[in-house]
């Protein structure tokens, strides 16, 4: 399985989140979905998909997803993503697609250049899981789409 997250890990910026810093209560939430982020990094760069995968999956749940930037938010959305493909679970990879490509859709504060480039980022993933499936021509077709998006982004 190909690495989808060299490219999102090159453009990553330092890690954000909507609760300010200031109130204890914040700083610690921060800290471990940190925490929570980089254990699952860690597990998912030396190719323990599941166990990445159940350190991303505490930052999904609303009450904490909510909480966290929309490019963070995203970002960890990608990483679930990529681990349950390479775990083969495509029914959970359906739901975290939609569930990202439904985040993109409903913020309106997002520019449409950053949305589209977003959302090529989650078609990559997509023509994996229909390749996955042996829908090929699909995937194909998918992945010219977010290759024509990203091929004019730095």
């Amino acid at each position: 399985m190909a690495d989808f997250e060299a490219y999102d890990r090159a453009r990553q910026g330092p890690r954000d989140s909507r609760q300010g810093p200031g109130s204890a209560q914040g700083r610690g939430r921060v800290q471990e979905i940190d925490r929570l982020e980089a254990i699952g990094d860690l597990h998912f760069d030396s190719c323990a998909y599941i166990i990445a995968f159940d350190y991303y999956s505490q930052i999904l749940p609303d009450e904490i997803f909510d909480q966290v930037s929309r490019d963070r938010a995203l970002q960890v959305l990608r990483k679930a993503l990529t681990a349950s493909l390479h775990l083969g679970w495509s029914s959970r990879a359906d739901q975290l697609l939609e569930r990202g490509l439904e985040r993109l859709a409903h913020d309106a504060a997002i520019d449409p250049e950053v949305r589209e480039c977003e959302r090529a980022r989650f078609q990559v993933r997509a023509a994996a899981l229909l390749m996955l499936r042996g829908d090929y021509q699909a995937a194909l077709e998918v992945s010219k789409r977010a290759f024509t998006v990203l091929a004019l982004t730095d």
